[in-house]
């Protein structure tokens, strides 16, 4: 039996989403899925006490619509494909408008 009792598979009842609306849901099952862009910002929150969070940023969204999977460049330097489960937080970061300078 998982710590939270069995009744989800020790994941926890939630899936990682950012607020989601009907066009957020998926037409097969009908569940949240996490929407992100390329340059936003991945949290992805310490299991336990003491853990430090992980942090990367998306480089490319190989789902469709913003959804995962997506690859990921990491504070660490190396890069991954990652799917986001229930302890991930998407930061949408606004991209600068075209022909402004800095």
């Amino acid at each position: 039996m998982s710590a939270d009792g069995g009744q989800h598979g020790g994941l926890g009842p939630y899936r990682a989403i950012s607020q989601p609306d009907s066009s957020d849901l998926t037409c097969d099952d009908r569940e949240p899925v996490m929407k992100a862009q390329v340059g936003d910002e991945l949290i992805v929150k310490g299991l336990h006490v003491g853990n430090l969070d992980r942090r990367g940023v998306i480089t490319e969204v190989r789902g469709r619509d913003g959804s995962p999977p997506y690859l990921v460049r990491w504070s660490d330097g190396h890069e991954s494909s990652f799917f986001p489960s229930s302890d991930t937080v998407v930061e949408h970061v606004p991209l600068p408008a075209r022909g402004q300078d800095k």
